[in-house]
């Protein structure tokens, strides 16, 4: 596998990337393939969240808790304002104790065709015993089971893991 990234790595031209922590990061990643979004998921106001699949991945969640990393929470943002320009849907599903916190927040970008669902600081967002992803940041593509396909574990020490992300997402 380190080979393989090795290889992505020089091909794209980021010599100074944390192999290491590119392979955790892809570890971690691939680790949250097939996650099932609940089908119960309510926001803080005890409201159903409407969740929309999509096999052609032109709607991108963004996953994030208030208490998690914020310099990932912006570089997503920021990615995403980028992203948004191409006709993607982005759906922000953040644990948060204020949904007018998290609106202040998600203003400052003004994210075309933006989503977001303000979360109970203790909702589980996925049908898996395994609840290490909850401090995590993540970005995701649902498919027509809810389950989730190309998941992206956001990395303030390699922002650049995001960009390569999104570059494919895209092509």
């Amino acid at each position: 596998m380190k080979s393989t990234l090795s290889n992505y790595q020089s091909d794209i031209g980021l010599r100074y990337m944390n192999l290491d922590e590119t392979v955790q990061n892809y570890k971690l990643s691939i680790s949250l393939i097939g996650y099932t979004l609940r089908h119960d998921l309510k926001d803080i106001n005890n409201q159903n969240i409407e969740v929309q699949s999509d096999n052609k991945n032109k709607t991108i969640y963004f996953y994030f808790t208030e208490t998690g990393c914020n310099s990932c929470i912006v570089q997503e943002l920021e990615n995403l304002t980028q992203v948004s320009k191409n006709s993607y849907n982005i759906i922000v599903l953040a644990r948060y104790s204020d949904p007018i916190r998290l609106a202040y927040l998600l203003k400052d970008y003004n994210i075309p065709n933006l989503k977001y669902h303000c979360l109970p600081i203790d909702c589980e967002i996925f049908e898996s015993k395994n609840q290490e992803y909850l401090p995590l940041t993540l970005v995701f593509n649902l498919d027509d089971a809810r389950k989730v396909s190309n998941p992206l574990v956001a990395s303030s020490e390699s922002p650049e893991i995001s960009k390569i992300y999104y570059k494919r997402l895209i092509i």
